[in-house]
This record gives structure tokens, sequence and C-alpha cells, in this order.
């Protein structure tokens, strides 16, 4: 018996900015699919330019080592998010989505254009906060009654994966995350 049910594809993006600003969008992709072992089988990768492009988004591109004259030389983000539908629908059927942050990358992937009829599996991040607050690795916040929510590297360190590089582009983030998601699973059935 595999370690998943399905097969996984762990997604991951780079925006300009985050979920409350409406001109924020994707600017890289980055996905792997795990097969039912959690070994990595395929991956996608691609960048393109945002619909909207200025200078407040500079601080949020310089974390994944992007400028703004970088950007405008790629083609549309449109352009990725076609490419990304058509490689998902080289994967098998019952391949279910996911990420590190679904609550995130979930809604900027659409906002881009992504549209799926794929099932996404739980939460990464989700998944880890419970494991990793109760061993003492996450603050607790009285005001939210619950632990803080991991950053991609703290749940890397706490199961012991090697940040793939480099961290803050999406292809590397997303097999981090696919990592963590391996080490999870194991880490509950005891393995």
């Amino acid at each position: 018996m595999g370690l998943f049910r399905t097969p996984i594809v762990v997604l991951d993006t780079e925006t300009t900015g985050f979920l409350d600003n409406p001109e924020a969008s994707v600017w890289d992709i980055g996905a792997v699919l795990l097969d039912v072992d959690g070994v990595e089988v395929a991956h996608f990768e691609a960048m393109g330019c945002p619909p909207v492009l200025h200078e407040r988004m500079d601080e949020a591109l310089a974390i994944g080592g992007m400028t703004r004259e970088q950007l405008a030389e790629r083609p549309p983000i449109a352009d990725a998010i076609t490419a990304l539908h058509a490689w998902l629908a080289e994967l098998p059927v019952e391949a279910k989505l996911t990420a590190f942050n679904i609550a995130f990358d979930k809604p900027m992937l659409t906002r881009a254009g992504l549209v799926t009829d794929r099932v996404w599996a739980p939460c990464v991040m989700e998944a880890c906060k419970p494991i990793m607050g109760d061993a003492g690795f996450l603050p607790w916040y009285r005001k939210y009654n619950d632990y803080k929510m991991p950053r991609l590297s703290e749940a890397a360190a706490f199961f012991k994966v090697e940040q793939q590089l480099p961290a803050h582009r999406a292809l590397a983030d997303a097999r981090t995350a696919g990592l963590i998601a391996v080490a999870l699973v194991k880490r509950m059935r005891g393995a």
C-alpha cells in the first residue's frame, strides 16, 4: 500500500502581493506530481507577466528574486495558466491537488484563470500545524485559540526536510511542500 490513496499534485505560486489586494497576481507557478509512494514523477514550471505590474509590487517580487523589468519581458501569465491546464489534463484523472497553503494558492490560481474540477486534498500547512504545535514548535495564539500557521521553512525544519532551492520560487517550494507531505504521512503512520 502506498503513502497516498491517489497521486498528488503539489502546487505553489509566487505572487505580486496578498489576496486582499485585488491587483495582486501570480507570476510564477510550480507543481510536482507525486505518485502514491510519494515519489516525484513529473513537474511543471512556468512564469509570466501579470496583468498589473507597478512599483508597489517590487518588494513582493524581490522575495522571489524577480524585478518588474524581468517580468515585463515574459509572456502574459495567462499563457502559463494555459500551459498548466494542458499539463494537468495529461495527469491521471484521480490525482488530487494540494498546496502548502491552499487558502492562498488556490484563490490566487483561480484569480489568474485556473479552472479545474480536480478534487483538492487537505492543505499541507493545516495538516502540519497541530503536529508542530503539539510538539512545542509553534506558539499558541490565545486571540485565535490556535497555533501560529507554520511557514514552509519552519515545516521543512520540523520534518527534517531539505528546503529545495531556490527558495521562494514556485517549483522549488512545491518540491519542498511535497517532501513535507511525504514526511508528514510517514510520521502519522509511525514509519
